[in-house]
């Protein structure tokens, strides 16, 4: 049985009750930050309106959805998995920018979905989110091609009533991490429910059956799974209890057994659907979400923090105002782990009552988290920008951040992270 979710006093349900959270209201700043098109790698100048895009994309907004990463550094290069009409492409960024890998197109025709990307030096693997099913497909360094290629045929998990995936509320996103055994997990929403999968061996040919892991939600609510030193995580919103919720599985115990929910932050309006992690190299577990409070003079994001030692604490920041509101956090470490990285889309009501959005970005110290800087434009277009992405592992001390973000008409758009103290 799941831990019932409710207060069991008369207390009223307060923002951070059940644990004693820090929580900070105010918005996070940055001294320095740099933006750039297809540029020179390394090379100067800050975003500016009417950034040129990366790379020319044929989905709406293909870095979305909110949860998921799809951006990775490997062999000196970044790389990233993006959708297309028909299927997914590779796109490796060199010193003249993005180009598209020419054969890994031809394999990964037909694998159509939205991907969350789990990387190292010679293995890529992706769980893809189609209409009609989850795929998880499995790339491999390939030394004489000096690039990756397709390592056999993808895991195909059918989104169709009666198939292993019912597809009742449908899932709307899905994510993927390796745990320090080698063990491979998925996890998703559906049928108001959070959901995971692992895999049987190495490979990831063969996987277990579905494991609930949550009480039921909302049917807009939704998961990231994380590996953590000695096991893995599940965070999710839930729109029901008004909380966002946490529940870990040791690599010790049987997969279905699964320990007791962290009540990370509870009501009222906190609860919403955007949500984004990143673990350091010590466990320490940062999780970016969205908050639910809405309201001029609130704030709209909040970092939640998970230490080692298993006690969580809170900061919101982003505060909203007449003409802005911020939302799609994303968060990503660098610099072996010391520093941390947030972005987030920031929409800004104009006086003639059209709209404008750009990408922001906050960068501060692990050690010393500084919560009172303002916030840095990162990403700008002519067209409103969305979806920010980044890395899923710590990135090594030297290596620049890369944040890719989208616009409607399938435009993307880059923009490099550097920060001074």
């Amino acid at each position: 049985m799941l831990k019932n979710l409710r207060p069991t006093s008369n207390e009223p349900l307060t923002m951070f009750s059940r644990r004693p959270l820090l929580f900070v209201a105010g918005m996070f700043a940055l001294a320095l930050c740099t933006g750039c098109g297809s540029g020179e790698e390394g090379g100067p100048g800050s975003a500016q309106q009417g950034q040129a895009p990366a790379i020319r994309g044929e989905i709406s907004n293909p870095t979305a959805d909110k949860p998921q990463s799809k951006l990775w550094y490997a062999r000196n290069r970044w790389w990233a998995w993006l959708p297309t009409v028909s299927g997914s492409r590779i796109w490796q960024r060199s010193q003249a920018g993005w180009a598209l890998d020419k054969t890994l197109e031809r394999q990964l025709t037909g694998f159509t979905g939205r991907a969350d990307v789990w990387a190292d030096e010679e293995t890529v693997r992706a769980v893809l989110v189609a209409k009609d099913r989850l795929l998880i497909v499995s790339l491999k360094w390939n030394a004489s091609e000096n690039s990756y290629r397709l390592d056999g045929e993808p895991t195909i998990w059918p989104l169709e009533n009666g198939g292993p995936l019912e597809n009742r509320s449908g899932v709307e996103t899905a994510t993927i991490t390796r745990d320090v055994l080698g063990k491979w997990w998925v996890a998703y929403d559906r049928d108001r429910s959070m959901w995971v999968r692992h895999s049987l061996d190495d490979s990831a040919r063969q996987w277990s059956e579905p494991i609930a892991v949550s009480e039921p939600a909302d049917t807009k609510d939704f998961c990231t799974i994380v590996a953590l030193p000695n096991s893995v995580g599940v965070f999710w919103s839930d729109h029901v209890a008004d909380a966002f919720l946490f529940r870990r599985h040791l690599n010790s115990n049987a997969s279905d057994e699964w320990e007791e929910i962290d009540v990370v932050a509870e009501g009222p309006d906190i609860a919403d659907d955007h949500l984004n992690a990143a673990v350091a190299d010590d466990g320490t577990l940062f999780v970016a979400t969205k908050l639910g409070i809405d309201r001029i003079g609130e704030p709209q994001l909040a970092l939640h923090i998970r230490r080692p030692d298993g006690n969580w604490e809170s900061h919101s920041y982003g505060q909203r105002t007449a003409t802005v509101e911020r939302s799609r956090p994303v968060v990503f470490l660098s610099d072996d782990s010391r520093r941390l990285h947030l972005c987030h889309s920031v929409y800004i009501d104009q006086t003639d009552k059209s709209r404008t959005s750009h990408i922001a970005w906050i960068s501060t110290d692990v050690e010393s988290l500084d919560l009172q800087r303002p916030e840095v434009r990162l990403i700008e277009s002519t067209l409103p920008v969305n979806s920010p992405t980044g890395a899923k592992p710590p990135l090594s001390n030297g290596v620049v951040p890369l944040v890719l973000a989208s616009d409607g008409e399938g435009n993307v758009y880059e923009g490099r992270c550097r920060a001074t103290d």
